[in-house]
């Protein structure tokens, strides 16, 4: 409960009156039921399953229990548009703001435009949050200026903060870094946990679990929520030779509505995506089985927080299988997204493209998938086939015309800018004029080689346009590369025309 008299930002003290009233009973998106007052909340990450979420409030020991009481307030006021998960991910921004903080007592009314560029500093440098906590503060104090229009936030602040911009997460960092221990894993180390697999290393709960891991490439939350009735099989071939097909039903979680399906008793529950598995893995699982359809599939991983046990388990067979890695020369570091890292950099090793790379990893965009492909050998085999179709000489590119400068100027043509982004040492104030009658669509001065209203200028530098190019990609992105791959080809063409005109005219 909080005190009747808490401490005001001048030091004395202030009835609580003013303070919001919290609910009686709380709600997550999914379901799950809590009492605001509580010191301590606990949910799942799902109500079907995962982690445990535990927001212990007197942790915040740095926070004053007016901030504390309003943040409880914001929290639950919004919590039922979110998933538990997100509301871990709010204290734990509060949590690192109670850490960072320099005050004992620190209150809403404290923050102001240096407080929140401070902080936002030290997140970005010393964090690999990258800004993260400082965009869920500004959202939470947006709340509480707007919405809940408290005395102790103020709205002018908060368009202060909102002026402010974190950086964000880099997405892939692991996979465009190879990290020797976060990153995919390379054929040598699957081959020796395959060789381990087949050799029966290790505690057989465990060794189903990384079995089961290699083969579907899913996150850890799916597995922890599996059940029994999630593995079905059917027989094969006659009475004589009965073998089986296994099928695991995956719970669909990376989407961004909260799919369901009515299952036989009438209830909600997640949509499921069917993926075969191999008779060894399927015949292992089912042994392993307690008989109870509703039950755990992996019901020996630990109920509070099946998914950093599940870590702990493979981390563990590892070592019992003596797993080395050639990189590190330590024992290999197994998890459940390693090996969802692995199948999808192998499938775009293997040339499949984005949208089959997000069906893989069941994603519903392909923001997250990108990385994949940019980082394969793959793609750049891909890039040098379009570059060199690109440069095709039976296609050509320069389509505009060649003129003096002289001719341009009675033709009343404009003279293209000459500052280019890719090439700024460079002046290409003298490389043509335009012929274009409306509103450019392209980006000068460098498209302007493909454009069919292009007016090169005879005497232009487009040799120097042309070296100065080389030169900058082979120190660019591929991508960026591959689209100025166009200019320079017509670029080229230019240079060549000059060349053989001059030829031409010589005696």
């Amino acid at each position: 409960m909080v005190n009747l008299f808490l401490q005001s930002p001048t030091g004395m003290p202030t009835s609580a009156a003013d303070l919001p009233v919290l609910p009686v009973t709380a709600f997550t998106k999914d379901g799950q039921r809590f009492d605001p007052s509580d010191e301590v909340w606990r949910l799942r990450k799902k109500a079907e399953g995962g982690n445990m979420v535990t927001l212990a409030w007197r942790t915040l020991t740095n926070l004053s229990p007016r901030f504390v009481h309003l943040a409880k307030y914001i929290i639950a006021s919004k919590s039922s548009g979110y998933a538990a998960g997100t509301l871990g991910g709010q204290f734990a921004m509060l949590v690192r703001l109670s850490e960072w903080s320099k005050q004992s007592q620190l209150e809403w009314s404290h923050i102001d435009l240096a407080y929140g560029r401070e902080w936002l500093a030290h997140q970005g440098a010393h964090t690999a949050n990258m800004g993260g906590s400082f965009s869920r503060f500004r959202v939470m104090y947006e709340y509480g200026a707007t919405v809940l229009r408290h005395p102790d936030f103020s709205e002018s602040t908060y368009l202060h903060l909102s002026s402010l911009r974190a950086r964000g997460n880099a997405k892939g960092a692991a996979v465009r870094a190879a990290d020797p221990k976060k990153g995919h894993l390379t054929p040598p180390e699957i081959e020796s946990i395959l060789r381990a697999l087949a050799l029966g290393a290790g505690n057989e709960r465990d060794r189903a679990a990384v079995w089961l891991c290699l083969q579907t490439g899913r996150n850890a939350l799916q597995y922890s929520l599996l059940r029994e009735s999630d593995l079905t099989r059917v027989r094969a071939g006659d009475d004589s030779d009965q073998q089986w097909i296994y099928t695991v039903h995956f719970p669909r979680v990376k989407k961004r509505s909260y799919d369901v399906e009515i299952d036989a008793s009438g209830l909600e529950r997640p949509t499921r995506r069917r993926m075969p598995i191999d008779r060894g893995l399927g015949d292992l699982l089912w042994s392993l089985r307690l008989r109870q359809p509703s039950g755990r599939l992996l019901w020996w991983l630990n109920q509070d927080s099946p998914e950093s046990d599940l870590a702990v388990r493979m981390k563990k067979w590892a070592f019992e299988a003596g797993l080395i890695s050639p990189r590190t020369d330590r024992h290999l570091v197994l998890n459940a997204r390693r090996f969802r890292v692995t199948l999808a950099t192998q499938a775009a090793d293997q040339g499949a493209s984005m949208e089959h790379i997000a069906a893989l990893l069941d994603h519903e965009d392909l923001q997250n998938v990108k990385v994949y492909v940019d980082q394969s050998p793959r793609f750049l085999e891909r890039a040098e086939k379009e570059i060199d179709a690109i440069y095709d000489p039976m296609v050509r590119r320069f389509r505009g015309e060649i003129l003096l400068p002289e001719e341009a100027a009675r033709r009343h043509l404009p003279v293209i800018p000459g500052i280019a982004s890719h090439l700024p040492m460079l002046n290409l104030g003298g490389i043509g004029a335009c012929g274009h009658k409306s509103l450019c669509r392209l980006a000068p001065p460098l498209t302007c080689y493909g454009c069919e209203s292009f007016k090169a200028f005879r005497n232009g530098p487009h040799a120097e346009v042309v070296a100065a190019l080389e030169g900058a990609m082979v120190a660019m992105d591929h991508r960026i590369a591959l689209q100025l791959a166009p200019a320079l080809a017509a670029a080229r063409e230019v240079v060549a025309l000059l060349t053989q005109n001059r030829a031409e005219a010589m005696p």
